[in-house]
């Protein structure tokens, strides 16, 4: 579920293909505020972790040795940010991500 002026993310209830293919997903806040994602998934079927990209910089990662991953970041709006979401050591599974962005 998408919340907020969030865009240019496929609707999250859509399951995603596996995350050793590491395709980003853009986003592109209309306002500035507090950006969650969470990617939800089953960690005994691959370990994923996750990061947030503005351009090439690195802002934060995920790493979780549980189910689910969880990025909470202050984010700048009209600004375009890439989620990355892979597999820990070549790792696949499928999820589902979510974001909240709360101004």
């Amino acid at each position: 579920m998408n919340t907020g002026s969030v865009s240019s993310l496929p609707d999250a209830s859509t399951t995603r293909p596996t995350a050793a293919a590491n395709a980003p997903e853009s986003i592109t806040p209309a306002a500035s505020g507090s950006l969650a994602i969470h990617a939800d998934f089953s960690h005994a079927t691959g370990d994923i972790d996750m990061r947030l990209y503005q351009g090439t910089t690195n802002l934060i990662s995920s790493s979780s040795v549980n189910d689910d991953e969880d990025i909470v970041y202050a984010v700048t709006g009209g600004v375009t940010y890439k989620i990355y979401v892979y597999g820990f050591l070549g790792a696949a599974n499928t999820y589902t991500l979510t974001t909240t962005l709360t101004p």
